[in-house]
């Protein structure tokens, strides 16, 4: 009985701590993934429950990750996951988180998340996986290609984005037809925990990092595929209020075995509120220097490696051939609080599979990282969001939002600003953001559940039809008025029409379907679209119009397919 008793204690021993050390202190915190680009999907509020024996199970229906006690050296930073019991994987899917700015890379693809979680007596330790939405690992970030990549480029152009891969996740993205306007990106893991959070978004009734997604879209004006950079930011709310970011890339900070150390601050507006933490960076741009990168590897342009090292870079020599390529990125040791989180990766080809693990001091004594130190918390009782229904968000947005924001979510133009913006492809996280700090649209914060959001989400995610403009100036009887179609393309034939008796809808003769109640009248002949995508037809208003409420759409014709404007109603002067 003694011996058995001493064999237990020795199995123990090499299993589990010695002696269990204080518990970290529990928190809310956000994760999210990414394929090729900056759009993610995730989950805005996960709770980390640190635990010493006996420990409990995770829960995916609430979101509750388990983080379990483990002795020192459990745990080796390898970008496998054989050190880890699968036992305490929680999984989940993770929704769109954001898109923005629009067709810059692929739209995020809900993905099915494994997180895991330990600490021991020094640190936190994390391990992400889940299977690539583009079935690669997207390691040529940004990089430099001479000559021409199939769409008559010359000299040193960044790698043009690869798009959507047939028979992949990602060839299901609702923009995978459209000319993407970033260059190839890299796979990413985005962790947010709150350091100041005064607004109490990192709560059990708190949002997560959903109020720090601002997407501006009233300062896009933008009717085209691509809405641009400049507009889609993250910063906090509250003055004081803070939260710690580690940025996992798989191109450029990988090499180097980190995540990039950062926190999000207080920013208004298009203002961007991400900060680095002190210290120096692990990587750094390899920019041209007139017509070639500044550097490139020692052993010359014959070099096809995806990495660049400080210490195997040299000045750029030599005559680049066609096909030639430098990676923009060069690695270092990072070093300062930008340096505190460690990272290995391991992407299986067989499985299309990331596997990342991550470790941090508990504390790090640095002001702009968050302390796994404190009190325990309570566990969460609301559930963690699930995947959206299309069908009833298109039910829930057609009652509530369509008057404003317009079928299909297209928005609502005047004088060449957004009355109501585009929605499309919009995240709840950006929803959730509008409807608590749009005076307008709070109303809605009262009785929209979360989960309706997330499906009114889900619904726009689908839409990507964008309608063109159409501005009317001096509408005056006896005067020459000016028609002005804008967001067409090049060449497109592109037809004005009226009606006198409201805003229809009816369909002509032809199929179309407008805006207008019957009888609709057209305008003059069809205009041709420049080179900029608008067409201006004028022509004199008759003077016994003055007074008439009249309600004006243009068609766009390109092909064999018609594209109604926003419509237009006014009183002639």
């Amino acid at each position: 009985m003694v011996f058995s008793l001493l064999a237990l204690g020795v199995a123990a021993a090499c299993c589990a701590p010695a002696a269990s050390a204080q518990e970290p202190a529990d928190t809310y915190f956000s994760v999210a993934v990414t394929e090729n680009g900056h759009n993610h999907a995730g989950a805005n509020k996960l709770f980390l429950d640190f635990q010493s024996a006996p420990f409990s199970l995770p829960d995916s229906n609430l979101g509750l990750v388990v983080s379990r006690e483990v002795a020192l050296g459990t745990i080796t930073l390898d970008g496998s996951a054989a050190d880890w019991d699968p036992a305490n994987t929680m999984l989940f899917t993770g929704v769109v988180q954001d898109n923005h700015p629009l067709s810059e890379t692929l739209d995020a693809q809900p993905t099915v998340i494994q997180i895991n979680s330990v600490w021991d007596a020094q640190n936190v330790y994390f391990l992400l996986q889940w299977q690539d939405s583009g079935h690669n690992a997207s390691l040529r970030s940004g990089k430099w290609i001479f000559g021409d990549q199939g769409h008559g480029e010359a000299g040193w152009n960044k790698q043009v984005h690869i798009g959507a891969v047939a028979g992949t996740p990602n060839a299901n993205a609702i923009n995978r037809n459209h000319t993407l306007a970033g260059s190839e990106s890299e796979d990413r893991v985005f962790f947010m925990f709150p350091i100041v959070d005064t607004e109490n978004n990192f709560t059990d009734a708190g949002r997560g990092c959903a109020f720090y997604c601002h997407g501006n879209l009233a300062a896009q004006t933008s009717y085209t595929n691509y809405t641009g950079d400049g507009y889609s930011v993250m910063h906090t709310n509250m003055l004081n209020d803070t939260a710690d970011i580690w940025h996992w890339r798989a191109a450029r900070t990988e090499p180097s075995g980190v995540a990039d150390d950062k926190y999000l601050g207080y920013a208004v507006g298009t203002g961007s509120g991400r900060f680095a933490d002190s210290g120096t960076s692990s990587y750094s741009s390899n920019s041209l220097t007139g017509a070639n990168p500044t550097s490139m590897h020692s052993s010359g342009l014959s070099y096809l490696g995806e990495r660049l090292f400080d210490y195997d870079t040299t000045p750029f020599a030599g005559i680049p051939n066609v096909g030639n390529e430098i990676p923009s990125n060069i690695s270092h040791t990072p070093t300062g609080s930008r340096a505190d989180v460690a990272t290995a990766a391991f992407f299986n080809p067989s499985t299309n599979m990331w596997t990342v693990e991550f470790r941090r001091a508990r504390d790090t004594g640095n002001l702009d990282d968050h302390q796994f130190t404190g009190a325990a918390l309570a566990g969460p009782t609301n559930p963690l969001l699930q995947s959206g229904n299309t069908i009833n968000g298109q039910a829930v947005y057609e009652f509530n939002c369509i008057g404003c924001h317009q079928p299909q979510g297209a928005g609502h133009q005047s004088g060449g600003l957004w009355a109501f913006p585009r929605v499309q492809r919009a995240s709840s996280s950006m929803i959730h953001a509008a409807i608590h700090t749009v005076p307008m649209m709070m109303v809605f914060s009262s009785y929209l559940s979360d989960q309706e959001i997330e499906d009114v989400a889900t619904y726009l995610q689908q839409q990507e039809y964008f309608r063109p403009t159409l501005e009317i100036s001096n509408l005056v009887g006896g005067s020459l008025a000016a028609f002005t179609v804008g967001g067409a393309e090049p060449g497109d034939m592109v037809y004005f029409a009226y009606s006198l008796a409201g805003a229809g809808p009816t369909v002509t003769p032809r199929g179309i379907s407008v805006d207008l109640s019957a009888p609709v009248s057209l305008i003059g002949s069809s205009i041709q679209a420049g080179s900029d995508g608008t067409a201006t037809l004028q022509m004199t208003i008759p003077g016994r119009a003055v007074g008439r409420h009249v309600w004006v759409q243009g068609v766009v014709r390109r092909g064999n397919q018609f594209f109604p404007s926003m419509l237009v109603n006014m009183f002639v002067q």
